[in-house]
C-alpha cells in the first residue's frame, strides 16, 4: 500500500490504475479522505479503463466537495456535465454549487434547465416504464428547484425579465371580451 501511495512508482513493479482506484475506495471507507483523494487522483492521471473512469471522476468530485474544495469539485462536475449518463447528476451538483457557493443564480438556473432538457430527452428515448417514471420524478424535482431559483434571481437578470414578460402578457385575447 505504501508503494502505491509513494510519489515515485517502483520501476520494477508497475502500478496499475485499477489498484490505485480500489485503494482509494478502501481508504475512503476507512475514513482517510486525504489519502483516498490522492490515490483516486493518481489513478485518473495514470489512466483508467473507459468503463471505470466516469465513476472515478464522480467519486473524486464528491471527495473534493466533502473536503470543502467546492471550486475543484465544480471543475470536475463541469467535465462530467457532457456525459450522457452522469450529466444530470453533474448539472444538479453545479446548480447547487452556483446557488450556495458562488452565489450566481443565473448559472444555477442554466444548469437546472440543462438537467431538465437532458431528462426530457432521456425520458422520450426510454422504453423502460420504470426508468421513464424515474426520469419524470427527477424532472419534477428539477422543475421545483428551477422555480425556487427563479424566485431568487436578481431583478435585472435576463432570466427574471423573460419570466416577467410572460406574466405581464394578457391571459385572454381581447376578442373574447
Amino acid at each position: 500500500m505504501n508503494e502505491l501511495l509513494s510519489e515515485v512508482p517502483n520501476a520494477a513493479n508497475e502500478i496499475e490504475s485499477l489498484d490505485l482506484f480500489g485503494l482509494s475506495r478502501f481508504l475512503q471507507r476507512r475514513g482517510e479522505d486525504d489519502r483516498a483523494h490522492s490515490a483516486c487522483a493518481k489513478a485518473l492521471a495514470i489512466g483508467l479503463p473507459a468503463e471505470i473512469r466516469p465513476k472515478a471522476r464522480r467519486e473524486l468530485a464528491m471527495m473534493a466537495k466533502r473536503r470543502g474544495q467546492h471550486a475543484d469539485a465544480a471543475a470536475i462536475w463541469l467535465e462530467i456535465a457532457a456525459d450522457p449518463h452522469d450529466g444530470v447528476h453533474a448539472c444538479e451538483q453545479l446548480a447547487i454549487y452556483y446557488e450556495r457557493q458562488a452565489r450566481d443564480m443565473v448559472k444555477a438556473v442554466q444548469f437546472a434547465k440543462l438537467a431538465i432538457a437532458t431528462l426530457g430527452r432521456r425520458r422520450a428515448d426510454s422504453r423502460d416504464p420504470f426508468l421513464t417514471a424515474r426520469f419524470a420524478r427527477l424532472e419534477h424535482k428539477f422543475l421545483r428547484q428551477l422555480a425556487r431559483l427563479e424566485k431568487r434571481t436578481p431583478p435585472s437578470s435576463p432570466e427574471r425579465s423573460q419570466r416577467a414578460q410572460a406574466v405581464a402578457a394578457p391571459k385572454a385575447t381581447p376578442v373574447l371580451w
